[in-house]
């Protein structure tokens, strides 16, 4: 049964960094400087242009500016 579809975000996977059993992803933020924002990662999404992409459930809202760790 389908469910519908939710607009969401794919990222590479290693812009994600695991520490302590939590994921954060690294963000520019408008000074310049950057921190870590816990995200919730859900299944992998590879596709032909991000073979190892993987899906963000929460934690990141369009116009976030992802730096990789």
């Amino acid at each position: 049964i389908s469910a519908g579809t939710l607009p969401g975000f794919v990222i590479p996977d290693d812009f994600i960094a695991t520490r302590f059993g939590l994921d954060y992803v690294r963000l520019r933020r408008p000074d310049g400087g950057t921190i870590d924002a816990p995200v919730q990662q859900g299944e992998p999404q590879p596709a032909a242009t991000l073979p190892h992409g993987v899906e963000i459930l929460s934690g990141v809202r369009d116009g976030d500016v992802l730096v990789q760790p």
